[in-house]
């Protein structure tokens, strides 16, 4: 399959303004992913398990902008 970084990159070729969030059950492979990427390419990120405000608040964050 394909990695998640991959991913983010080939989402942002065909639609650069979109804003992407990613979800992880495994925080410390997320941080390491969004260490490495630069900060334009994803709006936030997740902790599986999350409380459903949580993501609430990013989607307002989303649409706010």
């Amino acid at each position: 399959g394909i990695a998640a970084p991959e991913t983010v990159l080939a989402i942002k070729r065909v639609s650069p303004s979109v804003a992407l969030i990613l979800c992880s059950g495994h925080p410390a492979e997320l941080d390491e992913m969004m260490s490495s990427m630069a900060p334009r390419l994803v709006h936030a990120s997740l902790y599986k398990p999350f409380a459903p405000e949580a993501l609430l608040n990013i989607l307002n964050e989303v649409f706010a902008a």
